[in-house]
């Protein structure tokens, strides 16, 4: 996130028929004024999610290149150039739980 706006990592999970699915989307949200103007990055993605109580997830974003790892496999890529610097951060919406373990965040 900066001034001009940010990149966000939607993610949802689902059961299907005794597997877990986990689906996500990448966002790009450019301030407006006092609105914003949403960009879809990669979008909507279901993969299979190997653990039945969490999942690693991992957002790289190197130059204009965005990558999406989940479980260490990449599932998504797209470039974007909007937003070259800005801050990390985490959001719940509706209501659900995030926890977070072995969180890293690097600049590189």
């Amino acid at each position: 996130m900066n001034e001009k706006g940010y990149y966000a990592l939607l993610v949802s999970s689902s059961a299907e028929e005794h597997k877990k699915k986990l689906a996500f989307e990448v966002v790009a949200m450019t301030f407006q004024g006092d609105s914003f103007a949403e960009s879809v990055i990669v979008p909507w993605t279901t993969v299979n999610w190997a653990s039945p109580t969490e999942a690693q997830l991992a957002v790289q974003d190197i130059a204009d290149e965005i990558t999406i790892f989940v479980d260490g496999q990449q599932v998504g890529a797209a470039h974007d150039h909007r937003f070259t610097d800005g801050y990390v951060g985490f959001t719940v919406s509706a209501p659900a739980r995030a926890s977070f373990s072995n969180l890293l965040v690097e600049q590189r």
